[in-house]
C-alpha cells in the first residue's frame, strides 16, 4: 500500500516532534495549542493562507529562537551531518544534485 499525505500541514516549515501538529512552541500560547508553522513570510503560495492565524508565522520575532531552525529540533531543517541524495529518475524525468 502506498499511502499519500497532501494534507496542508505538509506546506508547513516546521516539523517538531512531540510539538501540537508539529509546529514550533509559541511563548505567547498555552501549553497544547498550536504554535509556529511556518519560519517564513506567506509569499502568496501557503496552502492555510486563507485560514492561518497570524501566529502561525514566526515572522521577525519569532525567527530569533534558534531551535526553530536547527535540524535537532525542527527536523525539515537542513542537517550539514546527512548526505542528501537527488531523488530517483523516472520515465524521461532525471533529478540532479545540487552542489
Amino acid at each position: 500500500m502506498l499511502v499519500l499525505d497532501d494534507s496542508g500541514s505538509m506546506n508547513f516549515d516546521i516539523l517538531v516532534r512531540e510539538g501540537y501538529d508539529g509546529s514550533f512552541p509559541n511563548p505567547a500560547n498555552s501549553p497544547g495549542q498550536r504554535g509556529f508553522c511556518y519560519l517564513f513570510d506567506d509569499l502568496g503560495d501557503n496552502v492555510y493562507r486563507a485560514y492561518s492565524l497570524p501566529s502561525w508565522y514566526a515572522g521577525s520575532e519569532g525567527r530569533k529562537y534558534w531551535k526553530s531552525q536547527w535540524h535537532a529540533v525542527n527536523v525539515m531543517y537542513y542537517n550539514p551531518n546527512v548526505t542528501y541524495l537527488a531523488w530517483p529518475s523516472y520515465g524521461s524525468t532525471t533529478f540532479h544534485e545540487c552542489g
